[in-house]
């Protein structure tokens, strides 16, 4: 199975405005080149982005690919929408659930417009990642067609109004013509994944010395003949 990424423009545009050196990275290094662990919420979207960057199952050329993966990264915009009121139009209604569908929506009118693929399939073979606390349920309505990566699959068919605290992140405002009436997620096709936790090394020599120290048999063998 192959991975193609749409657009990767959509990732850099945000990442070259980041606004703070920890937002919407995962780690930074220190003097020493050493890896220092952000806390990002939301930093599933980054380290899933990263993976398939990275990843032997990623291809360059879409006539190979089985998915396309869309990065955008919606916390990030978010986040920035905070930082930057500037950002949130009138017309967006000073939501910045609004202002991120519109985003996503710009991707769509890009990569449909541009490339070939979507139209093959209706956009079936792309994938994109909401990774905001109640999940796709502001998706443009163009994209449902699409696998939306959740942390939160609701599959409350009684869902219909937002349940967030967070004024702005409320999305009962967006016109029906710009959201669709879609539900949050869909289990027929949409999958969930588990949020971002910064990695503990520690926690995992501990489970190599455990396993070593309950098998005694193999205590005085040499480590470095030790299959662990």
């Amino acid at each position: 199975m192959k991975f193609c990424c749409s657009s990767d423009i959509t990732g850099y545009v945000l990442l070259q405005g980041r606004h703070y050196k920890l937002e919407c990275v995962n780690r930074i290094y220190d003097e020493k080149n050493r890896t220092i662990w952000t806390r990002q919420l939301y930093g599933a979207q980054m380290a899933l982005y990263e993976s398939i960057l990275a990843s032997p199952h990623r291809t360059l050329n879409g006539d190979e690919a089985d998915y396309f993966y869309v990065p955008v990264l919606d916390s990030c915009l978010i986040t920035r929408s905070d930082d930057a009121p500037h950002l949130q139009m009138p017309e967006d209604l000073r939501l910045r659930s609004y202002h991120t569908l519109e985003y996503y929506r710009k991707a769509y009118d890009h990569i449909a417009q541009r490339y070939p693929y979507w139209n093959r399939t209706s956009g079936r073979d792309h994938i994109w990642f909401f990774s905001w606390d109640e999940g796709a349920c502001y998706a443009p309505k163009e994209i449902w067609n699409s696998m939306m990566l959740v942390h939160w699959g609701n599959t409350n068919t009684k869902h219909e109004k937002s349940t967030t605290a967070y004024w702005a992140d409320n999305w009962d405002d967006i016109p029906l013509d710009r959201r669709g009436n879609h539900p949050c997620f869909d289990p027929r096709k949409d999958l969930v994944l588990p949020a971002w936790k910064e990695p503990n090394p520690g926690a995992i020599w501990l489970k190599l010395w455990a396993r070593y120290a309950s098998m005694p048999e193999l205590r005085d063998v040499p480590f470095n003949y030790l299959n662990v």
